[in-house]
């Protein structure tokens, strides 16, 4: 009898930071989970547009994706995407679109594929999240206090800063409610 082939279907939580084009119908994405860090993405059929299809991904947009790994390969085949948060409305105001574009690229460029940055996530969540917040809202962080925790969470989640040994609740004070963990 002939062997049959499994593929291993996973699906993880993921932010989309940069989206390209690929043939006619199809879209390369590009984002982070906190899972599997940086993931790169082939979403067959995804750019299709008409009255029982619409384009599936936007940038800065959390989606749940249903995903095909394929051994010895960085890029995995989206089989379904669910959208769990739409931050699209970032792009409203061109300052704080400019910003989350600096750290997608960040991400983009520094993430690494398989390696797990819960930490990093969260921190780009709360500071997308921070974006589309109205600016007199009590507690909205400035675009400097948002580099500031997202980059220490980064360099924490790195190894390239000493341990907090203990001093988790000073840390997550610290970042504003980051949600922050012993390890």
């Amino acid at each position: 009898p002939k062997a049959r082939l499994c593929r291993e279907f996973q699906t993880f939580r993921s932010r989309l930071l940069k989206k390209e084009p690929y043939q006619d119908a199809h879209w390369l994405l590009y984002g982070i989970s906190p899972d599997f860090g940086r993931m790169s993405l082939i979403l067959y059929n995804g750019r299709k547009a008409d009255k029982n299809h619409f384009p599936q991904a936007d940038i800065f947009q959390e989606f749940d994706v249903n995903f095909d790994r394929k051994e010895n390969s960085d890029l995995f085949t989206a089989k379904e995407i669910d959208l769990r948060t739409d931050l699209s409305s970032i792009a409203e105001n061109l300052l704080n679109f400019k910003f989350a574009g600096r750290i997608a690229q960040f991400l983009l460029n520094n993430a690494e594929c398989d390696l797990p940055m819960p930490f990093t996530y969260d921190a780009a969540r709360n500071v997308f999240l921070q974006l589309i917040i109205p600016a007199d809202t009590p507690g909205k962080w400035t675009l400097e206090e948002s580099a500031a925790a997202f980059k220490l969470c980064f360099l924490y989640e790195s190894g390239l800063l000493p341990e907090f040994e203990g001093r988790v609740a000073e840390l997550s004070r610290i970042l504003g409610g980051i949600a922050v963990t012993e390890a």
